[in-house]
């Protein structure tokens, strides 16, 4: 009987002791790739990175849903037939295999992060921990940024080793495709590219709305037609864009000649001389107001009284702030020095001289100066070319050009049509290459950390300032 009880009562120290081992679970780390750990507060980030996503694609796929209403809940739907909780944890999880497919990779490549690389991120977290840009417009209450994810459980060491992560994939992807890369993209390729999406030209405007009767607007595309010939002819655009401006300039003269409501020096001479009722002008006025003095009929400069010695609370004399002031104009007139020179070393060159100065730029996928119609003619346009446009309201002139002769604009684009061309392929690549990895889930962490803590409704929101 006591053996029995004992064994009984060890049973129960044994249950008690594993309730209380599952009771104090280490949620530190989400999981292991390859037996390195990935922190929660990593995973717990992935997770705001997978409600972007998942929010971006209801909004593609539900155009007419008002995500805006208040009692809109993006954790309420599905994204391709998941609740929206379980794919955000998918794709968290996803994510996690990926920065751990990169670092890989950033390995075997042989590439390095520099102490300089390490200390700008230390940097960027330092800075964006302090930072309240933004908080109040996504509905946030906490004084920081910092304070929100440490609320949500992400540390600033965690956010410093995505940012890291983001590094290695940067330099993993220049390293396979820049042109010296293990899968180099020519420079010839990326030219194309950009003379695909990209026109450049030159563009006179001639207001067909201000000219009246059939016969004014033949002689306007007349005259639009014979700077479409000198163009093509060779001419500099300079010279026909001011003849253009001449043009322009003359009928403006001409509908303030015909306009009686036109500013013209005639009307400011007649206001410079109106009076009043009393027949007072404004200069008479003017000139009482500077020979007017105080009601003890003491003029304002004799309210100190010359060599009395003054203080200010803060016990500054006269001649203290006298010597201030005549430092400050000592350094005003180095500043007015440096100005001049720099005027004169700019001073031989105006801008409007050079035809490249009326360089312009549109997007094929998105228009910016032109309306759908304008923009098609001019994508269709022979590069070398001039062609006159019939707009409802201007008739337009265009010079199109070849856009690989400004190498300055290939090379500030350059990056980003490489990452357009290329993106899509490295996310393969990457993605195959973290399935293939030894992935063990903690799964206590995955179902403690509930990704509506930290995808806050307005940080999933197209205007999300992160």
């Amino acid at each position: 009987m006591k053996t029995r009880i004992v064994a009984i009562f060890l049973a129960s120290v044994i249950i008690l002791g594993l309730s209380a081992l599952s009771g104090c679970a280490d949620t530190s780390y989400a999981m292991s790739v390859n037996n390195e750990q990935i922190r929660a507060g990593e995973y717990i980030h992935a997770q705001l990175e997978a409600a972007q996503k998942a929010a971006s694609m209801f909004r593609e796929e539900n155009p007419d849903i008002d995500v805006f209403d208040p009692a809109f809940d993006y954790f309420n739907q599905q994204i391709e037939g998941k609740s929206f909780t379980d794919w955000v944890n998918t794709e968290a999880i996803n994510i996690c295999q990926d920065r751990a497919a990169y670092a890989l990779l950033f390995d075997e490549l042989g590439l390095e992060l520099t102490l300089e690389d390490e200390r700008e991120a230390r940097i960027s977290t330092d800075n964006f921990w302090e930072s309240s840009e933004g908080l109040a417009e996504v509905g946030l209450s906490q004084r920081s940024w910092g304070d929100f994810f440490e609320s949500a459980g992400v540390s600033k060491a965690s956010f410093t080793a995505v940012l890291l992560y983001e590094k290695k994939a940067e330099m993993v992807f220049d390293a396979y495709y820049t042109p010296d890369g293990v899968e180099g993209v020519s420079v010839e390729t990326l030219q194309a590219e950009f003379a695909r999406q990209y026109a450049r030209f030159r563009m006179l405007e001639l207001p067909s709305s201000q000219i009246e009767g059939e016969e004014g607007l033949k002689e306007l595309e007349e005259l639009a037609q014979s700077y479409v010939d000198r163009l093509n002819a060779g001419e500099s655009f300079v010279t026909v864009y001011n003849d253009n401006m001449d043009y322009i300039n003359s009928l403006s003269a001409e509908y303030n000649e015909n306009d009686e409501y036109a500013v013209n020096d005639e009307n400011i001479e007649n206001n410079e001389n109106e009076t009043d009722q009393d027949g007072n002008s404004e200069k008479d006025e003017d000139e009482e107001n500077e020979n007017s003095s105080d009601e003890d009929g003491d003029d304002e400069n004799d309210e100190v009284n010359e060599g009395e010695y003054y203080a200010d609370e803060d016990g500054n004399t006269e001649d203290d702030e006298n010597r201030e002031t005549d430092e400050n104009n000592d350094e005003d007139e180095n500043n007015d020095e440096e100005d001049e020179n720099n005027q004169d070393e700019n001073a031989e060159y105006e801008f409007g001289q050079d035809d490249n100065d009326y360089d312009m730029v549109e997007n094929y996928d998105e228009p910016y100066y032109l309306d759908e119609e304008t923009h098609a003619f001019l994508f269709n346009m022979q590069i070398g070319v001039a062609a006159l446009y019939k707009g409802e309201d201007f008739y337009f002139v265009f010079q199109r050009l070849d856009i690989n002769e400004r190498e300055d604009w290939f090379e500030s684009v350059s990056d980003m049509l490489l990452r357009e061309l290329k993106g899509d392929e490295m996310d393969a690549f990457i993605r195959e290459r973290g399935r293939s990895l030894d992935v063990i889930l903690n799964q206590d962490a995955i179902k403690r950390y509930n990704p509506a803590k930290i995808a806050q409704k307005g940080l999933l929101q197209e205007s999300s300032p992160i």
